[in-house]
Parts: C-alpha cells; sequence; structure tokens
C-alpha cells in the first residue's frame, strides 16, 4: 500500500488522504481506481476558475469522505490500531 509521511492510508486523516491523492500518491482502491471520476474533480479543484468549482468540490469531498471511511472501515475489522486523530473522524464507527 502507498505510504504518506511513512504512514499507511487508514492512519491519515481525511484531510491527508486528499491532500495523497492530489499528490499523485493515492488512487481510490476501494472505489475502483485511477478510472474513477475523482480524476475531473481533482484537475477542477487544482484550477479554481473552472465554472463548477463549487460542485466539483462537493463532490469530491464526498468521494474523499467515502473512501477514507471504507478504509478506515478495513484497517479496524482487520484489527489494526487506528490513530486516535482518525477515530476521531468517526465517533460512530469507533463507539465504546
Amino acid at each position: 500500500m502507498v505510504t504518506n509521511k511513512g504512514k499507511e492510508p487508514w492512519q491519515w486523516t481525511r484531510g491527508e488522504m486528499a491532500q495523497a491523492v492530489i499528490d499523485g500518491l493515492y488512487d481510490f482502491p476501494t472505489l475502483g481506481g485511477d478510472h474513477h471520476p475523482a480524476s475531473k474533480e481533482v484537475w477542477t479543484i487544482q484550477n479554481p476558475s473552472i465554472m463548477n468549482y463549487a460542485i466539483a468540490k462537493a463532490h469530491w469531498d464526498r468521494i474523499i469522505a467515502q473512501e477514507h471511511e471504507a478504509v478506515v472501515g478495513i484497517a479496524l475489522s482487520e484489527g489494526k490500531s487506528v490513530p486516535q486523530r482518525v477515530k476521531d473522524q468517526y465517533p460512530d464507527m469507533f463507539k465504546a
């Protein structure tokens, strides 16, 4: 699995995952890999003069949230130790 700053994707916050996608370090494996429509949103977000920026940003945020939650859920089901700062983003997933 691709790492960012020496961490696995399930150890990243949503913001770190978003940055890894923009930097080309992560490719949405749980949502379909490099054929995922997020590539258009990355381009639009990097070029904010595009008229559909708000729509692309909302879609981008949803895609990142879905992917991140899936990756964290898989790590949890595999018994991996998820950092507290990531757990804080999913209080329902990590209820005691």
